[in-house]
């Protein structure tokens, strides 16, 4: 192959791989165009308050154990509206103005994947008991973030 053939094919390939690359774009623009303006939307709605930082770590903690539980599989990218990984997407990016919000959605996919399922299914079963795992985990968080901010009053009560 003498060296003009060597530099045609070269300029063939290179743009081959750009519109390889351009179609490629395109396809990724289209899947998640639909998320990203939910999210931004979701961004403008809230208040800048938002929910504090140690709330928020506190809450993403508690989603993570659910994500890597043996049986979180099951509420990983779910087909519904709601499955725990956008629950997740939506507290890093602080989409969430209080904790009752994430509790809900997380409530959210538990109760959706129960009523897709019969009560005697084992993704039903496990939908159930990790329902319930995190119930008990909340009631604990809510309960430490209510005494907290009881201390929290107390101080600021007391003369100096």
């Amino acid at each position: 192959m003498c060296h003009h053939e060597h530099i045609v094919l070269d300029s063939r390939a290179n743009k081959r791989a750009k519109v390889e690359k351009s179609e490629e774009n395109s396809r990724m623009k289209k899947g998640t165009t639909t998320d990203a303006i939910k999210e931004c939307e979701e961004k403008k709605k809230r208040s800048s308050s938002g929910m504090d930082g140690f709330k928020n770590m506190q809450c993403l903690e508690t989603l993570k154990r659910l994500l890597v539980h043996p049986d979180g599989v099951y509420f990983k990218k779910g087909k519904a509206l709601m499955d725990l990984e956008r629950v997740q997407r939506k507290l890093r990016n602080n989409l969430y103005n209080k904790t009752d919000q994430f509790a809900a959605n997380i409530r959210t996919v538990f109760r959706n994947v129960m009523s897709q399922y019969p009560s005697v299914h084992e993704v039903h079963r496990t939908a159930a008991k990790l329902s319930d795992l995190f119930e008990t985990k909340w009631k604990d968080l809510k309960g430490r973030w209510l005494a907290k901010e009881n201390k929290l009053e107390k101080e600021e009560s007391k003369p100096n």
